[in-house]
């Protein structure tokens, strides 16, 4: 009997996919107010999931001393054997009494008789072959797997230029719709990049994100970077705090602050870009400026050494400044909006990257409103970076101006109004891959930019 290995069709990707409305909204289960227990249960990155089983051993074999996996006049295979077909495409083997054949994207090696795998950006040769001897990550609708990069990581991987890199090896990786697999890190530290590598396939269908911690309590410090983000880019933070703060910057420039219409103050200059198209090194986005400034998108990358099928959400959006306030009751203590944090850095690369629906999201965050008057309170915070093409709209102003828009879908982050903060600059995408990639059924939102993949 010959089996052949194929892409399971168990979570819900089902496509007769329909092209998705470029404006359309995604569901956000970060958004401010929401319950990460009503998402279903929290699983730490350490603990156990159902479905995860071990992976076979990728054999090291010398060609000259694998046995022939074609069957024999009897139909029997010689158990463990393997080789190349013909015509280098797929791997051929036996296991149990069968031929198995494995498709090789990348061609098959007749020398190690193993399929080629792509060489990963930013990671160690090999990772791929490490992967094949892993367990599978499968996320179930309705579970929350979170991964803290300060502290829970498979192997921390150094980078010249860039932030250390969290890396998680699997061998399959299945997100289901409505599952979801979250990068978080405290927003008082300087915390790794995210990275998953899938050593056959890794499917979404649900949710991928890589972002930020929620403030806690109502102290406000300077804006932080989120997941594997720096301050390269950060917005200026108002010596004089009655202006606007600038947004973050990252793969383009964050809105500058409002002025202080009172003063004459001019509002304070979002940070300059940084960074590679290629993202190599791997870096996030940078925290808009100002007390509670939003944080800037993490820093994710995906890799399946055979096939990336996406039809969910991938999600490093840059978080909404904070709105201008009088903590005291005094003129001379208001504070001005702070601006919002630019988009993180999304880098996804595979022999075949399949986009079958859902959302790759790398948008900026609105500026914070500003604020007048000597009453005690505050102005609106500005919004998250949207799961789609529209930009983050900035919060609403208090007898001043209102924040600025964050940077989405190719529109430029705005300047914040008298006193607001700025908008947030949007981050970078990028998608590597061997055969051709269909963005017509996807949103991606900047622009991405697209490479291609060697093979080991």
């Amino acid at each position: 009997m010959v089996r052949t290995i194929a892409l399971a069709a168990v979570v819900g990707l089902g496509c007769g996919c329909s092209l998705i409305n470029p404006t359309a909204e995604f569901g956000d289960p970060m958004d401010a107010g929401a319950d990460p227990a009503d998402a279903g249960s929290v699983l730490d990155a350490t603990s156990p999931l159902d479905g995860d089983s071990p992976g076979d051993a990728a054999s090291q074999a010398d060609a000259s001393r694998v046995p022939d996996a074609s069957p024999d006049a009897s139909g029997i295979c010689t158990e463990g054997s393997r080789e190349c077909t013909s015509d280098g495409t797929s791997l051929r083997s036996c296991e149990g009494g069968e031929v198995v054949v494995e498709d090789c994207p990348l061609g098959c090696d007749p020398v190690s008789v193993r399929c080629r795998v792509p060489v990963a950006s930013n990671l160690p040769s090999g990772i791929c072959h490490d992967a094949a001897s892993a367990i599978d990550l499968r996320v179930n609708t309705g579970d929350v797997r979170e991964i803290d990069t300060t502290v829970n990581c498979d192997r921390v991987v150094a980078q010249t230029g860039g932030p250390e890199l969290c890396v998680h090896v699997y061998r399959d990786i299945v997100v289901s719709e409505g599952g979801q697999v979250r990068g978080v890190s405290p927003p008082d530290t300087n915390s790794r990049a995210l990275v998953l590598v899938a050593g056959r396939d890794l499917i979404v269908a649900g949710a991928i994100t890589a972002r930020w911690q929620p403030w806690t309590g109502a102290a406000r410090d300077i804006g932080r970077p989120g997941v594997g983000g720096v301050t390269t880019g950060a917005g200026v933070t108002p010596a004089l705090s009655r202006q606007g703060a600038g947004g973050g910057s990252f793969g383009s420039v964050g809105g500058r602050g409002g002025d202080d219409t009172v003063s004459g103050v001019v509002g304070t200059a979002p940070g300059a870009t940084y960074g590679t198209n290629t993202l190599v090194p791997l870096v996030g986005g940078s925290a808009g400026g100002g007390y509670g400034g939003g944080a800037g998108g993490g820093a994710l990358q995906l890799v399946a050494c055979r096939r990336l099928t996406i039809s969910g959400i991938l999600d490093v959006n840059g978080a909404g400044g904070f709105g201008g306030q009088n903590e005291l009751g005094f003129l001379e203590t208001v504070v001005g909006g702070s601006g919002g944090g630019s988009g993180g850095a999304l880098l996804v690369e595979a022999p075949v990257v399949e986009l079958a629906g859902g959302a790759l999201l790398a948008n900026g965050g609105g500026g914070g409103g500003g604020w007048e008057g000597t009453e005690h309170g505050s102005t609106e915070t500005g919004e998250a970076g949207r799961r789609s093409v529209e930009p983050a709209r900035g919060g609403v102003g208090r007898d001043s101006g209102d924040g600025g828009r964050g940077a989405a879908g190719g529109q430029a982050a705005t300047r914040g109004g008298a006193r607001a903060g700025g908008g947030g600059g949007a981050g970078r995408i990028r998608i590597n891959s061997r055969e051709p990639v269909d963005l017509s059924t996807v949103v991606v939102s900047p622009a991405p930019t697209l490479g291609g993949v060697s093979a080991e």
